[in-house]
C-alpha cells in the first residue's frame, strides 16, 4: 500500500521534491534497520512477548522525525524561493 502511494505521488508530481522525499524515506528505513542492529536494545518487559526484534530506536519515532525534518526543510525552501 505504501509502495503504491509513493509510486502514485512520483508519477503524479514527478518533480525534484517528490524524488527527494522517496530517497529520504528509503534512506530513513535503511538507517532505522542498521541502527536497530547496532544498538540491539531489548524491548521493555511488557512488550517482550509481542515482537522479537530490538526496540531501540523506534521505527515510528524515526519516521516521524524524518517527516517533520522534511516538512520543515520544504517549508523553508518554499519561503526562501518566493
Amino acid at each position: 500500500m505504501v509502495l503504491a502511494a509513493v509510486t502514485g505521488v512520483v508519477i503524479w508530481r514527478h518533480d525534484e521534491q517528490a524524488y527527494w522525499a522517496v530517497i529520504g524515506g528509503v534512506a530513513n528505513g535503511v538507517a532505522s534497520k542498521l541502527l536497530k542492529k547496532a544498538f540491539n536494545e531489548q524491548r521493555p518487559i511488557t512488550a517482550l512477548g509481542q515482537k522479537a526484534d530490538p526496540g531501540m530506536p523506534s521505527t515510528h519515532a524515526q519516521s516521524f522525525g524524518f517527516f517533520s525534518l522534511y516538512a520543515s526543510l520544504s517549508c523553508m525552501y518554499l519561503y526562501i524561493t518566493r
